[in-house]
Parts: structure tokens; C-alpha cells; sequence
């Protein structure tokens, strides 16, 4: 028996599964699993059209960002780790792509996403809708049987609350015969939006702080507030001196 761990957002929970091996290969036999020792085994443009079609399509999903992250170890919040960067392929196409590392958490060897636990927003596995329920069998299997993670728990963060990993992982837990829990881990503050960016924008009170708005790269958009800046350029000074690293 082995840990299965997994905490998302928008409200943030945490999912406890006690795992028994056991191998179901009808599900996932025409799929081809993969452990990668490096994110270059995987070509960007190839990564990046599974991550826009996949199910949690965010730039915290994407190859630059994720393999960035990696290089840092997320800006160091991670001493030591070892990448268990692992993808599916069918038919000689890329299906899925699970991007783990291995390290140190809670005092003991522990599988997360890459990218957790405080630098990403949002984190999930990279897979199609249609695909997701036997990647997520053939993911399991695929790491139980491999020597440096088998028998290891999986303890993922920041998933969103309405990912379709949750009812895949906890499916397939059920029928596995697992243990299932969710614990509530952080609430997340989210603001829907009536319409599209641009409508937006159009509706608000430029005197109450956004100012402008940036194009960066496709739909996402860096939005600049403008109510603290405009005060220091009349004189106004904060109490205290901030530093961002």
C-alpha cells in the first residue's frame, strides 16, 4: 500500500488515495509510456498544442514555463529533486504528459508536479478530455512498475477545483479498489468575468486603478495598476521600504 496525495485550486483540496497495485492492461495497452531525463525529449511546439487542447490550459502548463521552473528548482524552493518527466505516445502521437519530479517532502521520497509548490498557479496533468481516464490507469501502472518510483506517494498541488483530473483520478481509484479523501487545503479568490477582456476593461473606472492593458503573447494580457504608482509620482512615499525577489 502507497500514498496518493493531491491538492488543487480555486478552492484548494487535498485527495488522500491508499493505493494496491494492480495492473489493468485493456485500458492503456495501446499506449506507449516514456520516462524523460530531460524536457528536451519532448519538442516544445509538440508540448505545447497538447497543453492548448488539454484539459487545464494555463501557461503554468507550458513547456517554457514548466522547464524554466526546472532549471531553478523553482527559484530554490527545492534543494535536491530528480525529474520523473513521463509522457504517452499512440500511434506514434503524443497523447499525454505527466510532469513529476521526485524529492524530499514531509519526511519522506515524494512524487509532485512539476512546478508546485509556490511559484505556479496552476497545475495539472497534460492530456486530452477523451484520453484522460487511461492515461490516468496507464500513468499509475507505469509508475509502480518503474525501479526509482515504485511504491511511492503522490502528493500534487494547485490543481483547479475544476480540472477533470479529479473525477478521473478519483474513478479510477474506486475501481482499483482504493482508498479515496479529500481535505480542503487553501481557498483561492477568482474573479469570472462578464464577456470578453477588451468588454471589460471598456466597463471599468480608470480613476480606481487599472490603466492600461498590454497584449503579451496571444490572449494573455498583463494588466498594470496604476493607483499606487500615480501617488509616488505626486510625492506620496510608502511607511516602509518593500523588496520583491
Amino acid at each position: 500500500m502507497h500514498l496518493c496525495t493531491l491538492r488543487y485550486e480555486y478552492t484548494k483540496l487535498r485527495i488522500i488515495i491508499l493505493v494496491k497495485f494492480e495492473r489493468h492492461l485493456p485500458v492503456w495497452d495501446n499506449m506507449e509510456f516514456t520516462l524523460h531525463k530531460d524536457f528536451s525529449e519532448i519538442p516544445a511546439p509538440v508540448w505545447n498544442a497538447l497543453a492548448g487542447a488539454g484539459i487545464t490550459d494555463t501557461p503554468f502548463t507550458r513547456h517554457e514555463m514548466l522547464s524554466l521552473w526546472w532549471q531553478s528548482l523553482g527559484g530554490g524552493e527545492w534543494k535536491e529533486a530528480e525529474l520523473v518527466l513521463v509522457s504517452a505516445s499512440e500511434n506514434g502521437e503524443l497523447i499525454g504528459i505527466a510532469p513529476l519530479f521526485k524529492a524530499e517532502y514531509d519526511g519522506r521520497p515524494t512524487l509532485l508536479l512539476v512546478g508546485s509548490i509556490e511559484v505556479s498557479d496552476y497545475l495539472d496533468l497534460i492530456v486530452c478530455a477523451d484520453d484522460l481516464p487511461r492515461f490516468v490507469a496507464g500513468l499509475f501502472d507505469f509508475l509502480a512498475q518503474s525501479g526509482t518510483t515504485a511504491g511511492l506517494p503522490f502528493d500534487w498541488y494547485n490543481l483547479p477545483d475544476s480540472s477533470p483530473s479529479l473525477p478521473a483520478l478519483k474513478a479510477e481509484a474506486e475501481k482499483r479498489g482504493w482508498a479515496y479523501q479529500e481535505e480542503i487545503y487553501r481557498p483561492t479568490p477568482r474573479i469570472g468575468l462578464d464577456g470578453d477582456f477588451d468588454a471589460y476593461l471598456a466597463r471599468i473606472d480608470k480613476n480606481k486603478g487599472t490603466r492600461s492593458a498590454v497584449k503579451c503573447g496571444g490572449p494573455l494580457r498583463v494588466v498594470r495598476c496604476n493607483s499606487i504608482s500615480s501617488r509616488m509620482e505626486r510625492g506620496w512615499k510608502p511607511r516602509s521600504n518593500l523588496s520583491l525577489n
